[in-house]
Parts: C-alpha cells; structure tokens; sequence
C-alpha cells in the first residue's frame, strides 16, 4: 500500500526505519511491536506528494492543514496527510500510531512508547547522512535497552533535532516546543 506512493530513495528509508524500529521494540509485547512496525510504514507514505496533494488529503479526511506548516515548512504536511490517509486507505484505527506517524518531524507531548520510538528510529537510521558522525547506531542501541532508555534517548533526539533548527536559524514547531517542555519540565520546589 506504501511502496507505490514512494520514489525507490524513500521506500529504503522507510525500510531502514521498519529495522531500527524492530530494534527497538524488540522486547514489547507481539501487539505493541506490531504497531510500531505499522507506524515506521506509515510515516513517510505522503512524503512524495505534492503540498497540494497532502492538502488534499488532509482535507478529505474532514481537517484543515497545519497553519504552521503551510507558512514555514510546507514539507511537514505529509505527516498529517500520512495520518489522515491511513484509517482509511490501511484500516489503521490505533490512536498511538496515528498519533506517532502525525507527529514524527516535530515530536508531541503526550506520545507513548510507539511514538518515541518512531520518533527515534526515524531520526537514527542508518542511511540518514549524520548517522555516522552522531553515532546514532549507539543511540539506537540504548533506546532498545527499555523504557526509560528510549524515553531519555527520544529527549536525546529532541536535542539535536532542535540545536540544528537553531544552527540553520529555522523556525521551530510549537509541537517541538511543547514536546521540549513537557519532557523537561519538573515541578517548582520538585
């Protein structure tokens, strides 16, 4: 269902994510593991579409586009579109998927365990052209090693995805910042 969608150069990621993500999950349980398979190939089956064609989409499904990423990065709508496509062109009706593959550029707040992961094994797969040089093989390996290991991994990830924003001097996504927030914040006196 995905691979028609995708040039030959994106099918491989989205290969590459589905193998970091089997990494990951690895110890979960056969359902959970399964919908973070489900989410690795879905995350980027919009990814070749036109912005008018996620747009589209987007709207078929009864939405509006991200304003925010129609004014500063258009290329983040085929996440959105990706997951308004997919209960109906795939039968996905897990909310944590649909959750995890809307957000996967910009992280969210209120993800679980299949959204990090995504979030993660996008991020780190090998073929990206940083792998190398941020060892993200290694981050990989610690984020299989358990809950709290992808929790502080995917907060890892947020980092770099962040510093780089800042480095090119790109506008960040309010769910980025939300995300950063509520992954960092600690009570006052706490």
């Amino acid at each position: 269902m995905v691979a028609p969608r995708l040039t030959a150069r994106r099918m491989a990621h989205v290969e590459s994510v589905a193998e970091a993500i089997g990494k990951v999950a690895r110890v979960w349980t056969p359902d959970r593991r399964a919908a973070a398979r489900r989410a690795a190939w879905l995350h980027d089956a919009w990814r070749n579409a036109t912005v008018d064609e996620s747009m589209a989409a987007i709207r078929s499904a009864g939405e509006e586009p991200d304003p925010w990423a129609l004014r500063y990065a258009p290329v983040l709508l085929h996440a959105q579109a990706a997951a308004a496509w997919a209960p109906t062109a795939t039968s996905e009706a897990d909310p944590e998927v649909l959750l995890a593959v809307r957000h996967h550029p910009t992280g969210h707040p209120d993800w679980g365990a299949v959204g990090r992961a995504l979030y993660v094994a996008d991020f780190c797969e090998p073929t990206r052209a940083f792998a190398a040089a941020l060892h993200t093989d290694r981050l990989l390996e610690r984020a299989a090693s358990g809950a709290e290991s992808l929790t502080a991994v995917a907060l890892e990830v947020l980092v770099l995805r962040l510093r780089r924003a800042i480095d090119e001097k790109r506008p960040i996504h309010p769910d980025t910042v939300r995300t950063w927030n509520a992954w960092v914040a600690t009570p006052v006196g706490g």
